[in-house]
């Protein structure tokens, strides 16, 4: 059996990951066994084959947690969200929780390879449907949800 992230919920979590990750010394064994979805970003062919089958896993009624951001930042700030998550949210008809998670950057920040000792907050949003939308409205609806995580880290 597969070994997945659960929150107190219950529910299955699938996180996609970018491929490269996969083969990292550090990271790759434990995101290998937490079956994350990888998307190879450098394929598009490749891409696209990982976003069906991230599509047949919210089928099954289980849920996939989107970094929309794509990779850390450097700085610890918000970076401008890609759209293929709202897309594959929009495709699917899969509502989105927008989380925001407050201080994972001073607790591992991308320029150094140890944890430090600090709170981290994780705050779970009122859902939004995505009901009537289509492939255009992703921009936009990326942009509500940056907004929203935005206005809570600056609480």
């Amino acid at each position: 059996p597969s070994t997945l992230l659960t929150l107190p919920s219950k529910r299955l979590i699938h996180f996609l990951c970018k491929a490269e990750l996969r083969d990292n010394i550090l990271t790759g064994f434990m995101i290998r066994k937490l079956d994350m979805v990888f998307i190879d970003r450098s394929n598009a062919q490749n891409s696209v084959c990982s976003m069906r089958h991230t599509e047949e896993i919210i089928s099954k009624g289980n849920d996939i947690a989107i970094f929309p951001e794509g990779t850390r930042s450097k700085t610890g700030e918000m970076l401008p969200f890609k759209r293929g998550g709202f897309k594959l949210a929009i495709y699917s008809n899969t509502e989105i929780v927008p989380v925001t998670i407050k201080n994972s950057a001073k607790a591992w920040s991308h320029s150094n390879l140890r944890f430090r000792p600090t709170k981290v907050t994780v705050h779970f949003h009122e859902p939004i449907s995505v009901q009537g939308l289509k492939d255009t409205d992703a921009l936009a609806l990326s942009k509500q949800v940056f907004e929203i995580i935005n206005t809570e880290l600056k609480r």
